[in-house]
């Protein structure tokens, strides 16, 4: 080990060095001692031979500028940055006692179900928060899952190192460009997906998803499901190879839990769990009260995300590009008014003025409404609405035409002629009706005591007598036959 700070030397005129706490690929992880605080704290400095390489030191600076935006408990806090006499840049962070995941499984061999779903969960709650804020953490591990023991006495998960996180808002141009230890693979190849392997760059938040798969399997197991002897067989069997069974190194796992991991590690990013929303929940059921408290941290968590794409998705509308050739102004700019030559202006107020006589000419010539075209019935109107005609009226009958008190009657079509009186109790003997006069007439014969016959002829809309007739005829609508040629109501006076 390459110490490059003493023991008890002061950095940034406030934290003095206590002593080493580990070394990683990175960094050296100091404890410290806040002077103006009082506070123990952790220095972690980046190592003196990485210093040289551009992408090294930003890769050490993205660690505290993502730790820095995700506000979790399961986040190692950052309190400062800053660089020591010769430019080696420096993380002040939280100190933290326990011991991380990697060593566990070394020391304590496999974990409880109930142990390693509250463990992985409560990782999913800072890597929600993350993917919230666009960041992709790439290189998740046991070693980089810290157990910690709070002051309730209960253990807890901190995730370390986001030095080679994946930040939407920053460039990764020129990541993996340089030449020696900054070539390094970005992730490590045992937790690593087949697209990280392909390209680093180009992954998202399903990354995460296939590496907790794999430090699932481990906790439960203390292998992975891609072993290999050297880089190439790791990266083939990842790619190609399905994992090994979990239910053959532990039979007494549920297979849904297999099936969950399964799912985790499925090569098409597409086939895995769409956010750790589904990916926590697909463990519930085997999960201990206090890491179904994680669950439901890990739905709000993505409700609120997707509330937040919502918000921004109707707030900034997508860009519509211009097309080729087309010139873009700024939002209110004024537009200068387009300018014509001469010739086309000239041709313009000709063709103008065209439009106007010709509208002119058709005013004038517009029908006036009393031409030949228009119909008789409308040539009477003067402005006003037309009014219905009022309904003709019945013409009177001559007396000279109703027939003598000696002449006979007819006898009904629709019934024959009674032989002899008729009855008292038939009060209307027989009515015809004849449709062959100009206005319809109905005739009514009413029998007599004395055997002689009154007659009455009935006009629609007007009632004619007999002169010789003293007394009035049987009434046809209350007396009608039932045997009638016609049915009065439905005798319309009007037609012809």
């Amino acid at each position: 080990m390459d110490e490059t700070i003493g023991k008890g030397e002061i950095i940034g005129g406030k934290y003095r060095i206590e002593g080493v706490l580990g070394v990683g690929a990175m960094g050296i992880v100091y404890a410290a001692h806040h002077l103006q605080l009082d506070e123990r704290v952790a220095l972690k400095v980046l190592r003196s031979e990485l210093v040289a390489y551009p992408d090294a030191v930003k890769r050490f600076t993205r660690e505290a500028q993502a730790a820095a935006k995700i506000k979790n408990e399961h986040v190692t806090r950052v309190f400062d940055i800053g660089e020591l006499t010769d430019g080696t840049p420096y993380i002040v962070m939280e100190s933290l006692e326990g011991e991380d995941l990697a060593r566990w499984l070394a020391t304590r061999g496999a974990l409880r179900l109930d142990e390693a779903i509250a463990f992985v969960l409560q990782a999913c709650e800072a890597l929600a928060e993350a993917h919230v804020l666009g960041i992709v953490h790439r290189d998740l591990k046991p070693s980089n899952l810290f157990c910690f023991r709070r002051p309730d006495g209960a253990m807890s998960i901190k995730v370390l190192d986001f030095g080679i996180s994946k930040i939407a808002d920053l460039s990764m141009s020129d990541v993996g460009k340089t030449s020696g230890a900054a070539k390094a693979p970005v992730g490590s190849p045992f937790y690593m997906s087949p697209e990280q392997m392909q390209s680093a760059h180009d992954v998202d938040h399903r990354t995460d998803i296939w590496a907790l798969g794999v430090i699932l399997f481990e906790l439960l197991t203390t292998v992975v499901p891609f072993g290999g002897g050297s880089l190439p067989e790791v990266c083939t069997k990842v790619a190609t190879r399905p994992p090994r069974p979990l239910r053959e190194l532990r039979r007494d796992l549920p297979e849904e839990v297999e099936a969950t991991i399964l799912k985790c590690l499925e090569k098409n990013p597409d086939n895995r769990f769409e956010n750790l929303a589904e990916f926590a929940g697909s463990l519930f059921p085997f999960a201990s009260k206090g890491a179904r408290l994680s669950i439901e941290r890990i739905v709000q968590v993505s409700r609120k995300a997707r509330a937040m794409a919502a918000k921004t998705a109707s707030e900034n509308p997508p860009f519509l590009h211009p097309a080729e050739g087309s010139t873009m102004r700024p939002l209110g700019a004024t537009v200068p008014p387009a300018r014509l030559d001469s010739g086309k202006l000239t041709w313009v107020g000709l063709g103008g003025a065209a439009v106007v006589a010709l509208g002119v000419v058709l005013f004038w010539t517009r029908p006036t409404g009393n031409g030949d075209h228009t119909p008789p019935a409308e040539t009477a109107l003067t402005g006003k609405a037309a009014t219905q005609p009022p309904p003709p009226r019945p013409a009177p009958i001559p007396v000279e035409s109703l027939p003598k008190d000696d002449e006979p009657s007819a006898p009904s079509p629709a019934e024959p002629a009674a032989q002899g009186p008729a009855p008292a109790a038939s009060a209307g003997a027989a009515a015809t009706i004849d449709d062959g006069s100009e206005s319809k007439q109905l005739r009514l014969h009413s029998p007599e005591q004395d055997g002689t016959t009154r007659e009455r002829v009935r006009t629609p809309g007007k009632n004619v007598a007999h002169p010789s007739s003293t007394a009035l005829g049987v009434d046809v609508q209350r007396s009608r036959p039932p045997n009638a040629s016609r049915v009065l109501d439905e005798v319309n006076p009007y037609t012809r």
